[in-house]
């Protein structure tokens, strides 16, 4: 009976387990689904005079015609102004809520100095809840066979990342390396990004960049993102449906506990009695009387 009573609480604990898994993963995965819907959904954009929109006014029969004329769908490259990007550059979504930069600049014919065709890969994830915004870049060089990925730099960081085997001859100076200029920092509500090429030596007394340097200054440096970025209202976790599922898994779980403990509580009373019906028996074939 006692190990009859052990199985069954040790049975009820795997089911409490499991379902308290299942509804877990189903949170994560309506979690991931809220936010690419949430990302997908016409949003409303603000008219502005200096675009010849006319103002909305609650009581305006026009309201609702500009109102829909000024709905889009928003896409996560729209969230870094994808216009503003070098013509050299394209953004395409990464699911559910990355994006990623694809460039390919060529510098042939912009200097003597420089003659190479680099290409720029920038993977951003501004939504991470566990490591806060993050990007990887990926330098690709095809005449030279360069392939220099640089995995995970996280916000807070600012470093140039040297090429390896790429650089940019300077007469008087010498090479001057080519570098990954990394600046990102912030939140996802206010992310600061400043991400590009540039080419830079240390001397004895000094560190020359090409921004200094007449006619070099003209290529370099080279940037792909560089300002500050709003992505607060789709990174924002502080979604109504899924706090409200949260709610309803915490509440579940302890319901189940409470059930699990009144289960105890009557497994102690089974074995409680299955104990003196035992003695009783016990005492019966001894000629003794059972005291309870």
């Amino acid at each position: 009976s006692t190990t009859t009573t052990t199985t069954r609480a040790h049975n009820k604990q795997t089911s409490l387990t499991m379902k308290s898994f299942v509804l877990t993963l189903v949170l994560c995965l309506l979690s991931s689904s809220s936010h690419a819907k949430r990302l997908h959904e016409p949003r409303q954009q603000p008219l502005s005079i200096d675009d010849g929109a006319v103002a909305v006014h609650p009581d305006d029969s026009r309201s609702s015609s500009v109102q829909a004329a000024t709905t889009t769908n928003i896409t996560m490259c729209d969230y870094i102004h994808p216009d503003d990007l070098p013509d050299e550059c394209a953004c395409h979504e990464k699911p559910p809520l990355g994006l990623v930069v694809e460039c390919l600049k060529t510098f042939n014919g912009t200097s003597s100095w420089f003659n190479d065709t680099i290409g720029l890969k920038i993977d951003l994830e501004p939504c991470n809840t566990d490591i806060g915004a993050s990007l990887s870049i990926d330098i690709t060089e095809r005449n030279r066979g360069i392939d220099y990925p640089i995995e995970r730099i996280h916000a807070g960081e600012e470093r140039d990342y040297p090429i390896p085997g790429l650089a940019v001859i300077v007469p008087g100076l010498g090479h001057l390396g080519m570098d990954v200029a990394v600046y990102i920092a912030g939140t996802p509500s206010q992310l600061i990004l400043k991400v590009g090429l540039n080419a830079c030596v240390a001397l004895a007394s000094q560190t020359v960049c090409a921004s200094t340097i007449p006619g070099l200054d003209a290529v370099l440096p080279w940037y792909v993102l560089q300002g500050t970025y709003s992505f607060g209202d789709i990174c924002d976790d502080d979604d109504e449906e899924l706090l409200l599922l949260e709610a309803e898994l915490e509440q579940y779980i302890e319901e189940e506990e409470t059930v699990e403990s009144w289960d105890d509580v009557s497994a102690s009373r089974s074995r409680k009695q299955d104990e003196t019906a035992a003695a009783a028996a016990m005492a019966k074939d001894d000629g003794t009387v059972a005291v309870e």
